[in-house]
């Protein structure tokens, strides 16, 4: 079962839901900061209409009726979140014919609640699987250590006062800023009449009539008058009027700066200064 600090609900079985209620009297008065919400009781005469045939273990229509209770379960306990493999035994224990009781206690408080219940009129259960996780691996575990319910809790004055916070739908405040981000993507922009960027992908350009890279490439050297290098691989040498080298050499020139090509003369300094070459025979 949990241990102090641990805000993973404790939960206990009994033959009727007599028995169950006594024991919530019994915890109330030992645990005055215990809430309504806290406390969840779940007996099988519960399971009625539409979700009567939960009852019994079995299928129907390819559905688990094990596994649909379980979820059940999770979401009727508003204290803190049942872990799934938990909730499967919590079950069991219901389609057995047992009352069940889950309660969350107070931070602080668990072994309090713990010692309490061990004192009710419970029955025995199946034990619950040991987890890895305790309050700090919760969702929210600054809140789950200041005893803070969250938005989606039904605790919290925020969510009791704007019910539309648990909502995929919509916010409180989608009258000012528009709804969730699936309504509308740009709030801000769209409260001050911006351009996103769908509309227009450079609104700073736009705004102070600068070109963008899709209308000209080179925007720079167009205002300075210098082309680009598709337009001429050398500007730098032309403007200076320095030749350049080319991939091709006129077939009638023989030399460069006034020295032979290798070409002609394979040895040009050599050549130059008179200085023997090696042979391959020498």
């Amino acid at each position: 079962m949990p241990l102090t600090m641990n805000l993973i609900p404790i939960a206990r079985a009994y033959a009727s839901e007599q028995d169950a209620l006594e024991s919530v009297d019994s915890l109330k008065a030992r645990s005055p900061g215990l809430e309504d919400d806290a406390i969840s009781i779940l007996s099988p005469s519960m399971l009625n209409g539409q979700n009567e045939w939960l009852r019994n273990r079995g299928e129907k229509d390819g559905t688990d009726s094990s596994a649909v209770l379980a979820e059940l379960i999770v979401s009727i306990h508003d204290g803190s979140r049942v872990p799934d493999s938990h909730a499967l035994v919590y079950a069991d224990t219901v389609q057995e014919g047992k009352t069940l009781l889950i309660v969350t206690p107070p931070f602080g408080e668990g072994k309090q609640v713990d010692y309490t219940l061990d004192q009710s009129r419970s029955v025995p259960m199946p034990e619950v699987p040991e987890l890895d996780y305790h309050t700090w691996m919760q969702a929210a575990p600054l809140s789950a250590l200041l005893d803070i319910p969250v938005l989606t809790h039904r605790r919290s004055w925020m969510s009791r006062a704007f019910p539309e916070l648990k909502s995929t739908e919509s916010l409180p405040t989608s009258g000012l800023m528009g709804g969730l981000l699936s309504d509308n993507p740009a709030p801000l922009s769209s409260r001050f009449g911006m351009s996103t960027l769908t509309d227009n992908p450079a609104p700073l350009s736009s705004k102070v009539g600068m070109s963008t890279l899709t209308d000209n490439p080179a925007p720079l050297s167009s205002k300075v008058g210098m082309g680009v290098l598709k337009d001429n691989p050398a500007p730098l040498s032309d403007k200076a009027g320095i030749d350049v080298l080319t991939s091709e050499r006129p077939a009638q020139k023989t030399s460069s700066f006034g020295l032979p090509l290798l070409s002609n003369n394979p040895a040009p300094v050599s050549s130059l200064f008179g200085w023997p070459l090696l042979k391959k025979d020498d």
